[in-house]
């Protein structure tokens, strides 16, 4: 590895960390359940650029957007892992912007995904390591640098796509929210695009795929406050109470939905709020009736705020029927 290509990869790493560090802050910060997707975006935008970029110029001192490599192993690098990653990538932007716009991701989106993706992976995969030649370098630069920009389109269309229907959102600051944050993510892969198609020198050219992603960042986290609904935070959970769920060991997912169900909220309704399966909520119940030594939601709240005291006791303590998904004991 080169000096210039030392100083790139750390000055990348450091910013990909910093970042990443950054979003999980912001994530436990406020708890708004897309922040979780939106990390993971992060996280796994900087891991896809790490495959694509940083480790091909480490080992062949290329990367595939420039000239590429007749050398196999580095095309199986970027369709076995690169791949991969740019789909998780889109996935959980697409997921970020669906928990943004207040709407929970349809049951069809994940194993649709899922599904195109494998079959993608697939073909590529398979021209890859049955179809590839030397002679056919071009045309593989150019297949790959295709899926560049599909996915770099799928960053720039989606919140477009969002905002166009954020007027259907009830909420005027989370409406504009959506809209500020497609203008900025916008406007910084616009300015990205064109600093790299200007061919700046190679330092800034690859240091700049870093960093478009900081000012939608910073966007998100002075707005992101705006948003969190009042149906999310639930009730304040007092000294007492907080001591109380620190002896049993409740864990930070856990006491979000310890607030719903102190709200009052049944199985199916905790489903929509917090973005989560049905499946999950019951699971979740289970293990914080399991720590606390308690069979069903009445007595959680009286353990928290004594007998009738608990915000909402009356709601929490309801019972609905079996098919609803809002059962109240063990978990179902």
């Amino acid at each position: 590895m080169t000096l210039e290509s030392l100083v790139i990869t750390i000055i990348i790493l450091a910013a990909g960390v910093t970042l990443i560090t950054t979003a999980w802050r912001l994530r436990l910060r406020y708890r708004v359940p897309c922040l979780d997707d939106y990390f993971l975006y992060i996280l796994f935008f900087y891991l896809m650029t790490f495959a694509n970029q940083v480790l091909p110029t480490a080992v062949w001192g290329t990367t595939w957007w420039e000239r590429g490599v007749f050398d196999p192993t580095f095309w199986a690098l970027q369709a076995l892992l690169g791949l991969p990653l740019a789909v998780a990538t889109l996935y959980f932007f697409l997921r970020f912007l669906m928990g943004l716009s207040g709407r929970a991701a349809p049951r069809i989106f994940t194993p649709a995904f899922r599904a195109g993706s494998a079959v993608l992976i697939a073909l590529i995969s398979v021209y890859i390591f049955g179809f590839f030649r030397p002679e056919k370098i071009r045309a593989t630069v150019r297949l790959f640098d295709g899926i560049r920009f599909l996915v770099v389109l799928s960053l720039a269309a989606a919140p477009a796509i969002a905002a166009v229907r954020s007027r259907a959102i009830r909420e005027p600051g989370r409406a504009r929210i959506v809209r500020g944050f497609a203008f900025v993510q916008a406007v910084s892969l616009v300015v990205f695009e064109a600093a790299v198609l200007a061919h700046p020198p190679e330092l800034i050219h690859d240091i700049l795929r870093f960093l478009f992603n900081i000012p939608p960042f910073l966007f998100l986290a002075r707005r992101i406050s705006t948003i969190i609904p009042p149906a999310y935070a639930g009730p304040a959970i007092g000294r007492d109470a907080t001591a109380c769920l620190d002896r049993y060991g409740i864990s930070p997912r856990e006491r979000e939905i310890v607030r719903q169900v102190c709200q009052g909220r049944t199985n199916r309704e905790i489903e929509e709020t917090l973005f989560i399966s049905l499946d999950t909520v019951k699971r979740h119940l289970t293990h914080i009736f399991r720590k606390c030594g308690i069979r069903n939601r009445a007595e959680l709240v009286a353990l928290l705020y004594g007998p009738g005291t608990g915000p909402e006791a009356s709601g929490a303590d309801r019972k609905t029927s079996p098919g609803d998904g809002s059962g109240w004991s063990n978990g179902t």
